[in-house]
């Protein structure tokens, strides 16, 4: 189910994907956040931790350690405190990746500029509209051979820039963080 948001062709199943990863980060995050359940757990290590082994034990020391790390051995105000900035960053996250996924940015080069890749991929190329250019997109199919395979330093160069120039909107997201 929230795979598809980042192999989905069609937007809606995107969306959809979209909308039930944010659910099930906030079903994560509210689970991850149960003092009841950590001090169930704290009070098993306590009373029987010297008696367990293998992996019962190390499961048990991992949870009361992820416990720890999320804060619920403090006060209520510095919990609820810590589970808005998780949900939060969680939304981010979400918005971040949709972001990614949805750019559309297009790069034209010429056969002679993507020289050194096969044939296939070539072929496999839209052709630009009234002209002779291939489109290329910043996703990974595209990207990946013509950084690895292309003879033209220019044209690796031109694709790199923009890859890593690509969804400017995330900026205001990664400076929130």
């Amino acid at each position: 189910m929230t795979f598809i948001k980042n192999v989905a062709a069609s937007k809606e199943l995107r969306d959809a994907s979209n909308e039930v990863t944010e659910k099930l980060d906030k079903a994560s995050v509210e689970l991850a956040m149960r003092v009841d359940v950590f001090e169930k757990l704290e009070q098993l290590e306590k009373t029987e931790g010297n008696n367990l082994t293998g992996e019962i034990k190390r499961i048990l020391e991992k949870k009361v350690k992820d416990g720890r790390r999320n804060g619920l051995h403090l006060d209520e105000t510095v919990r609820t405190q810590l589970k808005e900035i998780k949900e939060r960053l969680s939304k981010l996250s979400i918005e971040f990746q949709k972001n990614c996924n949805e750019e559309n940015e297009l790069l034209y080069f010429t056969r002679d500029e993507l020289a050194g890749l096969p044939d296939p991929f070539l072929d496999s190329l839209k052709v630009e509209e009234g002209g002779n250019k291939l489109q290329v997109t910043l996703k990974y199919p595209h990207v990946f051979p013509i950084t690895m395979k292309c003879c033209v330093p220019e044209t690796r160069k031109q694709l790199e820039t923009a890859f890593n120039s690509q969804c400017k909107q995330n900026v205001a997201l990664l400076e929130e963080v």
